[in-house]
Parts: structure tokens; sequence; C-alpha cells
């Protein structure tokens, strides 16, 4: 029983059931320099390129988004696997560099142009961009609104975040 669970998923992930797998993972096909041919790659999804992707968010949306995404791992709020790279520092803002000083203070006035929108816009875009999480299951988690509702929320927190970086108009 065990190899068969090996052959069907050869990766090791542990995803559960294969609706799971399929979820969690996105399929692209890409060319194979060494033997001319194209091999499908698992690549694992983010949420704002499975919303692009499905088209429940514009392009420009997307952008803000990830500009979002940038700036919060730039700031230190997302895990780095940069293995000995550097040395982590755990102390005053003596010692940041003056690219993650910035990625603060960008983060710290996208968070005031969010807050004016709304309570729920920072941790929902945080949810969704940073954690990984659909708008919809943030939703029902915290404010208890539909999954629908929670994409027009998303919209509209990432049309004023393309406003607020300079996307659009």
């Amino acid at each position: 029983m065990a190899k068969r669970k090996q052959a069907e998923d050869p990766q090791g992930s542990d995803f559960g059931t294969p609706e799971a797998r399929r979820q969690a993972f996105h399929i692209v096909e890409q060319p194979d320099p060494q033997d001319r041919q194209t091999r499908r790659v698992r690549v694992e999804q983010d949420m704002v390129e499975w919303y692009l992707r499905r088209q429940y968010i514009t392009v420009t949306q997307a952008d803000a988004l990830k500009k979002w995404q940038a700036d919060a791992y730039l700031a230190g709020l997302m895990p780095a696997c940069i293995g000995g790279y550097g040395q982590t520092v755990n102390g005053g803002t003596t010692e940041f560099s003056d690219m993650r000083v910035a990625a603060i203070a960008r983060r710290a006035n996208a968070i005031i142009c969010l807050t004016n929108l709304s309570k729920y816009a920072v941790p929902m875009v945080d949810a969704v961009a940073i954690n990984g999480k659909s708008a919809g299951r943030w939703i029902m988690e915290h404010v208890g609104g539909s999954p629908h509702e929670a994409m027009v929320w998303l919209q509209r927190f990432a049309d004023a975040l393309a406003k607020h970086f300079g996307l659009t108009r």
C-alpha cells in the first residue's frame, strides 16, 4: 500500500486528496532544453496568481497586490529562505539596511491608505497576498460575509493600492 501511494505521488507532497493537490499546484508546460521536448512542471500556487489566472482581478490589481507582497517580504514579514547569506539582527533600527527601512516606510504609508477604506482592509490584503489564504475563507472566518462579498472587497482594496502605488490614476 505504501509503495502504491508513493508511485501515485513521486514528489511526496502532503496535500491529502487529489483535489487538494490540484488546487495547491498549477501545472505549466515548460520546454526542456536538454532533449527538446516539453515537460510538465508543478508550480505552487500563489493566491494573487490564482485570482489573476481566473480573471477575478485585473493585471493592475495583481501588480498592486504583488507590490504589497514584495514590500512585506523586504520589511521582514515573510520568511526569507537565504541560508547563510547574512546575519539576523534582533536590535534597533540602526542595523536595518536602507532597502528594509524603505520597504517598512512604503508599507506604513500603504497601511494608512488602506485603513482609510476599512478596518478589515489590511488584514484581508495580508491574508491574501502574504499568507496565501483565499479572500472568501478569510471573510467567512473574520467577518461572516459571503465569498462574493470578499471578492468585491478585495477588488476595492487592490484598486486603492494600485492608485496609492501610482499604477493607476
